[in-house]
């Protein structure tokens, strides 16, 4: 005798059953791949907001610094009677003696101030990150200074020191003093190839001197942009030699004498 219902039941059972297995299959893996997006997503939010506020207390640090009236360390203070102030009080002093030009610039004593600070600031991360800081003038959108520490082959001469394969030999740091013309020149020539970009922004307003009450100014100075960006430091062949003629026109800079800062 047979008894066709019991077969018919026992496939819709194990039809049921695959089904079943599927759907949990399909949300297990569902689930999976949401927990490892979302520990991603939480692991970089945590990255960023501890690289901005390193930025930030950096930029905060390099403002307020002392340094030596003459732009050197604190650290080498000599003498009875040194003279030393913060770094941004340098640049607001400085800037007010040469406002009455049409490019205001900054001397030599605080160019190097700036170098040494930034350097001394930045130094235990020496081997591993590069920055650009600045005072940036949104409305007439002109740099007062842009100060690059980037990483570039050790070079004998002219040309990279290489081994025996022909592979370049290490790398050493170097900084760079540029007032360039172009009020792009880091979103263009710079942050397109080092990768991931940590910045800190201030505004500092400097004074051009026609007033000794900064309470009291109107129009007698101007609004900038302190800024710091950090990126992981790489080899960029752009930032290759930014003194040199065929990158005079972008940035327009000067190296700094290691002398300056080290």
């Amino acid at each position: 005798m047979t008894y066709f219902g019991r077969d018919e039941g026992g496939q819709a059972a194990l039809t049921d059953s695959l089904f079943f297995l599927a759907i949990v299959s399909m949300i297990c893996t569902l689930l999976f791949y949401f927990l490892i997006n979302y520990g991603a997503t939480v692991e970089e939010q945590i990255n960023s907001f501890y690289s901005g506020d390193f930025a930030m207390d950096t930029l905060k640090v390099i403002a307020y610094v002392n340094v030596m009236r003459d732009g050197t360390s604190i650290y080498s203070l000599t003498g009875d009677n040194p003279q030393y102030d913060y770094l941004l009080a340098m640049i607001k002093e400085d800037y007010a003696e040469s406002s009455g030009n049409q490019n205001p610039s900054l001397n030599s004593a605080t160019r190097k101030a700036i170098a040494n600070t930034v350097h001394s600031v930045m130094k235990p991360f020496e081997h591993s990150v590069d920055y650009a800081f600045y005072l940036f003038q949104e409305d007439s959108q002109k740099f007062l200074f842009l100060l690059m520490g980037v990483h570039e082959c050790k070079k004998s001469g002219t040309e990279c020191e290489k081994d025996s394969s022909g592979n370049i030999v290490g790398s050493e740091r170097r900084m760079y003093y540029c007032i360039p013309a172009s009020p792009g020149i880091l979103k263009d020539k710079v942050f397109p190839y080092v990768g991931k970009v940590d910045s800190a922004t201030s505004k500092v307003f400097l004074d051009k001197g026609t007033s000794k009450d900064l309470s009291a100014v109107t129009g007698v100075g101007a609004n900038y942009i302190m800024s710091l960006d950090l990126w992981i430091s790489k080899d960029v062949n752009n930032l290759w030699g930014l003194d040199s003629a065929a990158n005079k026109a972008d940035f327009n800079c000067a190296l700094i004498p290691k002398t300056d800062y080290e």
